[in-house]
């Protein structure tokens, strides 16, 4: 029976394994996203095709594809329906395909600037303006250009090809055709040409690459120029109004103007053409008739017959308008100063009013390799920067130049170390002491000299001089002395030598712009001298040139805490003392019980350094006890009363002697009666003050262990019987 249902068994298991896996699986189905550029929000480190499988009944979401400029994301594209769906869209399992679907990122807006009547293709210009991520176009980019003009006729409209050199009419229509570098988009951005959608605008491909951003767009027709009238727009009420009128390419001036002041009142004037086709015309002040304002206007017919016309309102002043010094009146109670840097820059000019002092500009001019230090007129008169000018007259002035140096000055700080410490990083400068030139404006002159040092050692740098020739020259031709400067850095002991410095040799020549010419020189160092009123000076009958040293030592004490019988305080190995004070004790602790046969002692010890300062305690007084009348006791025995005992001896508590008797001196009593102290203070055993008989309790313990050891005894023989 049992092997029956054993191979039952064993034929169901073969049956079971014969059955395909699936037939007991769920149902799932596979889900591909198709991106080309970014990532998935949902799994950024997802490949593409990102390809994941749903559970049937499940749902899923789409993701957001985001980290791809200069594209931006817009949604997926489903490959069968077509349908773009928004990110986030849920969808029930089902074997699906989606594409990302993307755009430009931005925008490109083109200008074609002289799209106007008159001008040609060749007068425009093309400008871009791009807010695509990373990408920006020019006119380099253009890599075809083409015009084409609108034709009406009555075999058909088209589109014709103008030339480079053909103008722009009224009224016309025209559109450009624009190929430019892709700039590798691979899809065209959102384009407009003159504010305008383009008709046409793609990505041309060659053999499947992306290689021009091509654009056609129709600009329509050109814009009307405006006739544009030059005068100035306020003018003296004593002054003629003057003006020229300019017409736009295929105007012609009416050959008159029009004026009207602000009461309305209007009047026509003759307007002069000349060869040019340009109008010149002239309002005699006499006609303003106390008007604050006037308007002018005048005309012009385009081609075709197209009037056209400008105006312009010009302000009439009461006062006089002084430009660049003179009224157009020819009023002239001011005068023009005039700064003129040379043909390579633009001059400036100043204004001053007649009786009151001007003061001239300061720097203003550049020349590579030298400052400018003053002013010059065309009579040679030299005037300092920031001068004040008083003469009533106009001035041309031209940049004085000086020419710049540079002096160099090695040098070497030595760092060294005391009997302790060592220092980090640590910068020591140089500075100037004194004034070499007190009277010399040295604004232009630069002085820098520093080294940085970490630990013991040599370290160089390097002192260095910026100025003009002329300036170094006066600075350091008697001498200029350096010395290290001193923060007062705590551990740090810096050299205070001084040095001098002097320029080896005068140079040749300073001068103005090219006719400076170059000289050598360099600075070398002496030592420096002291005089007895502490004034550095260079011995120049001794003169002898050194090499520039420091040698600055660090020390960083190392305190120890120490004291004597009534002070304690910090002394570094160097024997440098901080902080001394008295000590600072605590309560007085007896370490000795005073009696009356020996003094006792007490201490105390300082909170701070820890030092311990000890006293004697005098000895307890003598006392004697009264005794009973008719007892004779001997001074200085200790009795009870009416007994009589030697002196220094100790009676047994109840020992009793008869009234009236007597005991010798000298005489001692039964060891029960009188027993001397067991002990004394300062031998082995230690001085507790307790007078109890040792002996007695040590009796008694004896006699306790026997008794326990007896009655043990006893017990034992008991049982044995």
């Amino acid at each position: 029976m049992k092997k029956r249902i054993l191979s039952i068994v064993l034929i169901l298991c073969m049956v079971l394994m014969l059955c395909p896996v699936t037939a007991f699986a769920d149902d799932y189905y596979t889900v591909t996203l198709n991106f080309k550029y970014g990532n998935l929000d949902a799994e950024p480190q997802a490949k593409n095709p990102y390809i994941f499988t749903v559970l049937e009944g499940n749902a899923f979401y789409l993701p957001k594809v985001e980290n791809c400029a200069p594209y931006e994301f817009v949604g997926w594209k489903e490959s069968v329906s077509g349908t773009v769906y928004a990110p986030d869209k849920s969808f029930q399992a089902a074997n699906l395909t989606f594409d990302a679907v993307y755009q430009v990122q931005g925008s490109l807006a083109v200008t074609v600037d002289g799209f106007e009547v008159g001008n040609t293709p060749a007068d425009c210009t093309y400008n871009f303006e791009s807010t695509i991520p990373g990408i920006e176009f020019s006119a380099d980019d253009i890599q075809f250009f083409d015009w084409k003009k609108y034709f009406e006729e009555s075999g058909g409209n088209r589109w014709e090809p103008i030339y480079e050199t053909e103008a722009f009419e009224a009224g016309a229509s025209y559109r450009i055709t624009m190929y430019l570098d892709n700039k590798g988009l691979d899809m065209a951005p959102a384009v407009t040409v003159n504010g305008k959608t383009p008709e046409y605008c793609t990505i041309a491909t060659s053999d499947g690459v992306p290689i021009q951003l091509q654009i056609d767009s129709t600009l329509g027709t050109p814009s009307m120029p405006p006739i544009t009238i030059d005068g100035p727009d306020v003018v003296c009420a004593q002054q003629d109004y003057e003006f020229t009128v300019t017409p736009p390419a295929g105007v012609i001036l009416e050959d008159w103007f029009r004026y009207e002041n602000v009461d309305a009142s209007g009047y026509t004037e003759q307007l002069t053409i000349d060869e040019d086709g340009v109008g010149h015309g002239v309002l005699s002040a006499s006609e303003y008739d106390d008007a604050d304002g006037m308007v002018l206007t005048v005309f012009g017919e385009a081609a075709g017959g197209a009037s056209v016309s400008a105006s312009k309102h010009v302000e009439i002043s009461p006062e006089h308008i002084f430009v660049d010094g003179v009224c157009g009146c020819g009023a002239k109670p001011e005068y023009t100063i005039t700064y003129d840097g040379g043909e390579d820059s633009d001059p400036v000019t100043d204004v001053k009013t007649h009786g009151k002092d001007l003061t001239l500009r300061g720097k203003t001019f550049t020349m590579d390799g030298f400052v400018q230090t003053g002013w010059v007129d065309k009579e040679g008169a030299v005037y300092k920067l920031g001068a004040t000018y008083t003469a009533d007259q106009d001035v041309t002035l031209y940049p004085v130049f000086e020419k710049l140096i540079t002096l160099t000055v090695p040098f070497t700080t030595t760092v060294e170390l005391s009997d302790v410490g060592v220092p980090g990083e640590k910068t020591f400068t140089l500075a100037l002491i004194g004034d070499s030139a007190p009277n010399l404006d040295k604004s232009d002159v630069s002085i820098t000299g520093s080294v940085t040092t970490n630990g013991k050692g040599s370290y160089n740098g390097t002192l260095t001089f910026t100025g003009t020739e002329r300036t170094l020259w006066v600075m350091l031709s008697e001498g200029a002395f350096v010395q290290q400067v001193d923060a007062g850095e705590d551990g740090w002991t810096v050299d205070d030598t001084v040095w001098g410095v002097l320029m080896e040799e005068i140079p040749v020549a300073y001068a103005m712009g090219d006719d400076a010419i170059a000289s050598g020189y360099t600075a070398y160092v002496v030592p420096a001298s002291i005089d007895g009123n502490g004034y550095y000076y260079i011995d120049w009958e001794n003169l002898q040139a050194a090499d520039m040293a420091f040698t600055n030592t660090y020390t960083a004490h190392d305190y120890a805490l120490k004291h004597d019988a009534t002070h304690h305080w910090d002394e570094c190995a160097c024997k440098d003392v901080q902080n001394k004070e008295l000590h600072k004790y605590g309560d007085w602790t007896v370490t000795k019980e005073a009696t009356e046969q020996e003094a006792g002692e007490k201490e105390h010890t300082c909170t701070v350094c820890g030092y311990t300062e000890k006293a004697e305690i005098e000895k307890l007084p003598a006392t004697t006890e009264p005794t009973k009348p008719g007892t004779d006791t001997k001074p200085g025995t200790d009795t009870k009363p009416g007994t009589d005992t030697k002196p220094g001896t100790d009676t047994k508590p109840d020992t009793d002697t008869k009234p009236g008797t007597d005991t010798k001196p000298g005489t001692d009593t039964k060891p029960d009666t009188d027993t001397k102290p067991d002990t004394k203070p300062g031998k082995d055993n230690p001085a507790t003050g307790d007078n109890s008989h040792m002996a007695l309790w040590i009796a008694l313990l004896l006699v306790s262990g026997a008794g326990v050891i007896g009655t043990t005894v006893y017990g034992k023989k008991k049982r044995a019987k």
